[in-house]
């Protein structure tokens, strides 16, 4: 609330926008909690196959924007630590690494499916630069992202 009173007090370059943006995140959050009502509390440690499914394709179908595990967990109105460890249980990674393997997943599928460059694969994907995924991907892979498309083709 202090964001936005301060944007009011003292406007700046888009600060239309920010405060807008905030406005409709805090909109978001409130009907999420009201339509699953209160957030379920810290001691909660299984996900059931419902949230499990929600948070999971919430992931694959905006793999190209950044998620924090506090965006995650909003999404079934979970506290953000109790999310975690849920997930972790669930999945046997944590959320993040959830993440960056469907990253690489779909730059794979990426790779051999389009001729896309590394660049557009990289941003479409959700990593920060071609130098992200190329790191990522090698590690994750064992080889470089080009060699990879060119091995596979």
């Amino acid at each position: 609330m202090a964001t936005i009173l301060k944007e009011a007090r003292y406007p700046s370059l888009g600060s239309e926008l920010y405060v807008d943006l905030l406005g409709q995140e805090i909109a978001l959050q409130v009907l999420r909690l009201k339509s699953r009502g209160s957030v379920q509390p810290a001691t909660s440690t299984k996900l059931s196959d419902r949230d499990l499914s929600l948070v999971t394709d919430y992931i694959e179908e905006n793999l190209e924007y950044s998620k924090g595990v506090s965006q995650l967990a909003g999404i079934i109105s979970m506290d953000p630590y109790a999310f975690s460890r849920a997930f972790k249980a669930a999945t046997g990674c944590a959320p993040h690494q959830f993440l960056i393997e469907r990253r690489v997943e779909r730059a794979k599928q990426m790779l051999l499916d389009t001729t896309e460059s590394l660049a557009e694969i990289a941003y479409a994907t959700g990593f920060g630069s071609q130098s992200h995924m190329t790191y990522t991907f090698s590690n994750r892979v064992g080889a470089p992202p080009g060699a990879w498309r060119k091995a596979m083709r």
